[in-house]
């Protein structure tokens, strides 16, 4: 694991605790058992897990993401955080270096952005600052999709870049689109009736495509 969390405490089941006794064993004056009936009072799911940890969020820091490293994710106004999750946890999955998100992104640690990450939120760079502010960006690799752009099957994907995810409703800003280098699509089916990809599903899919080259 990556995480840069400080446990606060940990409230967890008591056949949760013994089940991990080991891997637990340096956090054990941070603790506690609860019944589940006590586990379902704290947390805000409906159907919560055997544990429940309080961690102390880092101060991401725009210095600390080089992006002319590997691959990451900028939300360009994101608002719903169920989609703002779903990419933390696309991320996780397919080895991104982080995600950063614009000042019109929702929250990062809006408790739905946290559900929707399933965890994976602790092992990816999480930076909030705008495109033009990152101080080591790379400008030779901005990637933005759009309906005008190159397939992205038929491209030779570079190794390294940002990955430009837009607004649900109004896509990416042209401040963005002026600073991109290259433009991509995801192209429907010939038969296909719908107008546009989810967010979330357009960022899955263009990891996966991205990450091939790797």
């Amino acid at each position: 694991m990556r995480s840069s969390y400080d446990v606060v405490n940990i409230y967890a089941l008591p056949s949760w605790v013994e089940e991990y006794a080991i891997e637990l064993s340096s956090y054990q004056h941070r603790i506690t058992t609860i019944s589940p009936k006590q586990l379902k009072q704290i947390s805000y799911l409906n159907t919560p897990n055997q544990v429940l940890m309080v961690l102390r969020i880092p101060q991401g820091s725009i210095n600390s993401i080089d992006t002319t490293k590997g691959l990451h994710f900028y939300t360009d106004g994101i608002q719903n955080p169920g989609n703002l999750g779903t990419i933390i946890r696309i991320a996780d999955w397919f080895g991104f270096e982080s995600v950063i998100a614009s000042d019109t992104t929702v929250d990062f640690y809006n408790e739905k952005t946290i559900q929707a990450t399933m965890g994976a939120f602790i092992n990816v760079k999480l930076v909030k600052s705008n495109l033009v502010d990152l101080p080591q960006i790379d400008h030779s690799n901005i990637i933005t999709s759009a309906l005008k752009g190159q397939s992205i099957y038929n491209i030779d994907v570079p190794d390294h870049g940002i990955i430009v995810i837009g607004n649900e409703g109004s896509g990416i800003s042209d401040a963005i689109f002026e600073m991109s280098t290259l433009s991509v699509c995801i192209p429907a089916h010939p038969n296909s009736t719908t107008d546009s990809l989810n967010a979330a599903v357009s960022a899955g899919i263009l990891a996966s495509m991205f990450r091939r080259s790797s």
